[in-house]
């Protein structure tokens, strides 16, 4: 036990995992005939788990990761058995060889489901987590529980321990630095950004926040600050990096999501650049990896009442109740906008003093630029 209290988290965290790793293999050891166990000073895995996570810091990686995409019993074995595959080659002996023709020690859903008394079959649904969230890649094959399976590399990375990044993110973001320091202004709007965040360690997803301006590398700055204050490391993307394909997109979403759950980052859309006039189709996978939200925020003449655009162009009013906590009201739909783009970083429309007119921008291309005049009718 003295020895236990005197491990660094990481030192700790390694000891927990081949624990659980021994209770997994337990099940699995009938395969080969094999029985041995695994050595633990007289504990059993279970007690020297106990012993471990009473006195670490943080909770292990493997706990936090399961609480994370609430994974069942079963799903939390199907992952140890594939990290011990990767970890362990005493683990990987227990493993028959040929479940994907390559004489290579292999696991499979089928192989599982035999083996685990609390297997079931929604496990290997493709909305369910391991699938859902990446946490497994699925080989080719003949069947679906026949296919070889194994975890992912980031997911392995981050049950040993390590903070690493999907290389399939590494190629297009880019890291955001805090700045040493911001003009009064710019620094008063990163304090407000920070404070919309409130729940950012809670398990839920953080509210969309629109920077908008001409200077990109002040609104990079105003970003990465805000994050800095609570804790967030921040990341760039271009829209230009943002597939068109459905099935790339929804990769990437993916991927993101998973990264975003495994660590404390943030990811800032640079929209800077995305013309919507002459590219629709990047709009549209703009839009759909935002996932809501919508944009070009103006508060009326009076300060009582914000419009924004929905991603749909429709404008919204949000009605603001000032005193010593801002009370706002739900957004409400007022109609449509014939504007050119939502998510760009020029704001299409002007509202009056009372929020009665409103001056539109409606340019669709650089040749025939018209300006409409709208009565909000509705007030």
């Amino acid at each position: 036990m003295n020895s236990v209290l005197t491990m660094t988290w990481h030192d700790a965290n390694q000891r927990y995992l081949m624990a659980a790793l021994a209770e997994v293999r337990q099940f699995l050891e009938p395969l080969t005939g094999s029985g041995h166990g695994e050595s633990h000073g007289g504990m059993s895995a279970r007690e020297v788990m106990e012993e471990t996570a009473a006195v670490m810091a943080s909770p292990p990686a493997l706990e936090t990761l399961c609480i994370m995409f609430h994974l069942s019993s079963f799903e939390r074995k199907v992952l140890l058995a594939c990290a011990g595959v990767e970890l362990d080659s005493d683990f990987a002996a227990l493993v028959p060889t040929g479940q994907d023709g390559s004489g290579k020690p292999g696991l499979s859903f089928s192989l599982m489901l035999g083996c685990f008394p609390d297997a079931h079959w929604s496990a290997i649904s493709p909305t369910a987590p391991l699938r859902h969230r990446h946490l497994v890649e699925l080989g080719s094959g003949p069947s679906l529980v026949t296919n070889p399976i194994r975890i992912t590399e980031r997911v392995l990375h981050y049950l040993t321990g390590v903070h690493t990044m999907d290389e399939g993110l590494l190629d297009i973001l880019q890291l955001v630095e805090p700045p040493a320091a911001l003009v009064p202004s710019h620094r008063s709007l990163a304090e407000q950004m920070a404070t919309v965040w409130p729940d950012a360690r809670a398990d839920k997803p953080l509210p969309i926040v629109q920077v908008t301006g001409s200077d990109r590398l002040s609104a990079w700055d105003i970003a990465a600050s805000a994050c800095n204050t609570i804790g967030l490391e921040l990341f760039a993307v271009s829209s230009d990096a943002v597939p068109t394909d459905a099935r790339d997109l929804t990769a990437l979403m993916h991927l993101w999501e998973r990264e975003a759950a495994l660590s404390s980052r943030a990811l800032l859309l640079d929209c800077f650049d995305l013309d919507s006039s002459s590219d629709a189709a990047r709009e549209r996978a703009v839009i759909r990896f935002v996932g809501g939200g919508g944009g070009q925020p103006q508060w009326r003449g009076d300060g009582k009442e914000l419009f924004y655009l929905a991603l749909d162009r429709t404008l919204m009013s949000v009605s603001l109740t000032r005193g010593s906590v801002p009370q706002f009201g739900r957004p409400q739909p007022l109609f449509q906008m014939p504007v050119a783009d939502v998510v760009g970083w020029r704001n299409r429309f002007v509202p009056d003093a009372d929020g009665r007119n409103f001056l539109v921008s409606s340019v669709e291309t650089t040749e025939r630029p018209e300006i409409v005049l709208l009565i909000n009718a509705l007030r």
